[in-house]
């Protein structure tokens, strides 16, 4: 496609920094520049501490014995007692349609800013609260998660803006949408609570601070309570290119805004001379304005060289105040050559649907192409999963399904399992990760732990604009080394590539002449997907042709793959087969061989331990099995194992055969079931003659079903939990969201085992 950018792409740069990796009788040189370009973060207090008030409870509303003073809108409704939680009463609310509850008021917006429920809620679900006065427009919460618990849960919905307001509410109304299930209201309290105590991050172990779909690692600031910190500034080097800078960034909280404040943010920085150099810059003054993040540099060159003073202030009008976000501050002095650890994770990416795969797929991949011509292809590489939440906690632990027990989209990883961006930070990295899916956000995955910024869009997000976020994120991070996670979601379902990539004589023909079998609009939909693929690599080619991405060390996957109509499933990933768990894997640094191609079957769960050994990184502590070991063919193959979407399956690879153990009874099909497996059956193939997986041969080889079946059963028995998986909290429009992209929100790890041994089963009686 573009002569120039492939000849630049077979080039192999020299270095100033070699690590040799030895690979069994070979060596394979990494040259990843020395990391640490940055002098350090500067560690921010807040000025005389965290000061405030304790939360004051203005007004609590129990359930009255008779409620006739509430209205209820509800088809059946009534109170209960509630003397095995301790509690006297409660307000049911049942039926199938919405439910309100209205609660005369006055209520005085001045006494309190957040209404606290106390509810028992059957089902996930949600509601949400409004503040009404006649002839006035009602002042709505918006939408609180709720969650399936036998327990009493609290939800808090917060009014701001109550500080502003005088004229008291005429009464509180709670909402329940149509599938809330029964819903128990047991308590009401009107919370009197500072507004600094609103401002959070994601979590307390991230620290990262969401701003619309972009979330950093900062510390919160206000207009009554400065920051401050102390910083070093080195001397000039010729040799660095210059001196030192400080960098930052900033952003308003998008929950804590008012009107007329018209905030700056200012920086004041005092050299141990008394020199001083003063920058501010404003902040979104309109409140209607979404707030966002704003990148500063600041030279410090005009001061001394040694300690400095930094002070940054929040500063704003009026009587309310103003709260933002300073991300972490960092004094560098820029590397020429900063190192860069590229991880490219292409969501439903199927393996045979790259051009330099040579599969006979029309499939136009330019830019992967080009990646595997100066780089590693491995043609025969598996993932460890048909879905995408627990495909990528395993990339980015090291650790199998299997261990980390996240087998659903909505099971996060704890905050305590450690990380492929935590080994990079540690070694000086700057950590980003730009995602287009909002279900891989820290909020939902918990995968944003030992990122220093994430980006997660409100649905799903093109690659246009997940690319665009990380080349910002370079260019701000310009002379520093980086670690960047790269997402893209366009071949997931639904299809849309633009339509200059759905042109007949490049996408509508089939890789092999067309069959009758084959309906007109299953031969379109497998175009589209391809012009997913096509679309997907040009835009990749603009992260690929940077120069130090070029440079750098790159590797590109696919979290699982897609079926495309073989074993009566169209167009999603489900089942344990190969069309699911076959996925493009190229390994490109300066210094691999170029062209070369690994035959054998390898799985990517090793491959955050390969990025850690390429950059040089001591990768002892990281799980997995590093890869390039079959690079020089010194590994022997070894059976590759994958667990399914809620622990419904298992499977074995190994020696050409592929096998497949139903952990529990499910229909398998899509879009209608083709058949329901039972309790414990077993499946067989022979890859090599039958690579689809179309005709079982379990009964033929029962010698070899019974041989891999106890491999699988001994594999599933050796299982250790780190206890690494937790409930996240989704809510009712993220649920849905899932679920329109074919992913349901149940399908977590059962308890226990994951098979009885001492099963006596029909299926495992057979064995």
């Amino acid at each position: 496609m573009n002569r120039a950018r492939e000849e630049r792409a077979m080039e192999q740069r020299a270095r100033t920094r070699r690590t040799g990796v030895l690979l069994g009788a070979a060596a394979l040189a990494c040259s990843q520049p020395a990391p640490p370009a940055t002098l350090g973060p500067v560690t921010l207090t807040a000025e005389g501490g965290q000061r405030s008030a304790p939360a004051r409870v203005a007004r609590s509303i129990e359930v009255p014995a008779d409620v006739s003073a509430w209205r209820v809108d509800a088809p059946r409704s009534r109170v209960v007692g509630l003397e095995r939680f301790g509690l006297e009463r409660g307000l049911y609310l049942l039926g199938e349609e919405p439910r309100e509850l209205a609660i005369p008021g006055p209520f005085d917006p001045r006494e309190f800013n957040q209404v606290a429920l106390t509810l028992l809620v059957q089902y996930r679900t949600s509601c949400s609260l409004r503040l009404a006065r006649a002839g006035a427009e009602p002042v709505s919460s918006g939408s609180i998660p709720l969650f399936s618990s036998p327990e009493p849960q609290a939800a808090v919905a917060g009014f701001a803006h109550n500080a502003l307001r005088a004229e008291p509410f005429d009464e509180l109304v709670l909402a329940f949408p149509r599938d809330a299930g029964p819903v128990c209201v047991v308590a009401i309290d009107l919370v009197q609570r500072p507004l600094a105590d609103w401002q959070r991050p994601l979590d307390d172990d991230t620290r990262l601070a969401a701003v619309g779909t972009e979330a950093r690692r900062a510390t919160p600031i206000s207009s009554r309570s400065a920051l401050v910190g102390e910083l070093a500034a080195p001397a000039r080097s010729a040799a660095a290119g210059g001196g030192a800078v400080l960098r930052t960034a900033f952003a308003l909280e998008p929950s804590l805004r008012f009107p007329d404040q018209e905030p700056r943010l200012a920086l004041v920085l005092r050299a141990a001379g008394g020199r001083t150099l003063e920058r501010s810059w404003p902040l979104e003054a309109d409140s209607a304005q979404p707030a966002r993040w704003h990148a500063v540099e600041v030279d410090l060159g005009p001061l001394a060289t040694g300690r400095i003073e930094a002070r940054f202030e929040l500063r704003a009008r009026g009587a309310l105040p103003a709260f933002g976000w300073v991300a972490d501050p960092r004094v560098l002095v820029s590397e020429p050559s900063p190192a860069t650890v590229l991880l490219v994770t292409s969501d439903t990416h199927r393996g045979d649907h790259v051009g330099a795969a040579n599969r006979g797929v029309a499939v136009w991949t330019p830019e992967l192409d080009a990646l595997a011509a100066r780089g590693v292809l491995f043609e025969d590489c598996w993932s460890t999963t048909e879905i995408t939440l627990p495909s990528h906690v395993a990339l980015l632990t090291g650790r199998h399904p299997r261990d980390t027990r996240v087998v659903n989209n909505i099971t996060a990883l704890a905050s305590d399992a450690p990380t492929l961006a935590e080994a990079f930070e540690s070694a000086g990295y700057r950590t980003f990760a730009a995602l287009s899916a909002r279900h891989l956000g820290h909020a939902v995955s918990g995968l944003g732990q030992g990122f220093e910024r994430t980006f997660a869009p409100e649905g799903e997000a093109v690659a246009a604009t997940t690319v665009e976020r990380l080349l910002g994120w370079l260019d701000e991070a310009r002379g520093e080394p980086v670690f960047a996670w790269l997402h893209l979601f366009d071949a997931h379902a639904p299809y849309a590539a633009p339509a200059e990539l759905e042109a007949p004589d490049v996408f509508a023909g089939e890789a092999e002449p067309p069959h009758d079998s084959v309906p007109p609009h299953v031969r379109a939909a497998r175009a589209r997907y391809r012009g997913e693929i096509g679309y997907l690599d040009s835009q990749l080619g603009r992260v690929l042709d940077l120069e130090r991405v070029r440079d750098g060390v790159v590797a590109v996957t696919g979290d699982h793959g897609e079926s495309l109509g073989t074993n009566g499933i169209f167009f999603t990933h489900e089942e344990l087969y190969p069309a699911t768990l076959r996925v493009p894997l190229i390994l490109a640094w300066s210094d691999a061989p170029a062209g070369a191609r690994v035959a054998g079957p390898v799985q990517h769960l090793g491959l955050g331990r390969t990025l850690l050994e390429l950059a040089g990184i001591d990768a002892r502590g990281f799980p997995g099995a590093s890869l390039l070991a079959q690079v020089s063919g010194a590994a022997p193959p070894e059976p590759l194992f994958a667990l399914a979407y809620g622990a419904r399956s298992a499977s074995i690879t190994a020696g050409g055969m592929h096998l497949v153990l139903h952990l529990v009874p499910h229909p398998i099909g899509k879009p209608e079931p083709a058949w329901e497996s039972q309790l414990h059956q077993v499946e067989l193939y022979d890859l090599g003659v039958d690579p689809d997986c179309a005709t079982d041969v379990v009964r033929a080889r029962p010698a070899d079903a019974a041989r891999l079946r106890a491999a699988l059963v001994a594999w599933l028995a050796d299982a250790r939990d780190p206890g690494w998986a937790r409930a996240a909290r989704v809510s009712e429009e993220q649920a849905a969201e899932l679920a329109a992209l074919g992913y349901a929100t149940d399908g977590g790890a059962p308890p226990g085992a994951w098979i009885d041994p001492e099963c006596e089963c029909p299926w495992c009686s057979r064995f």
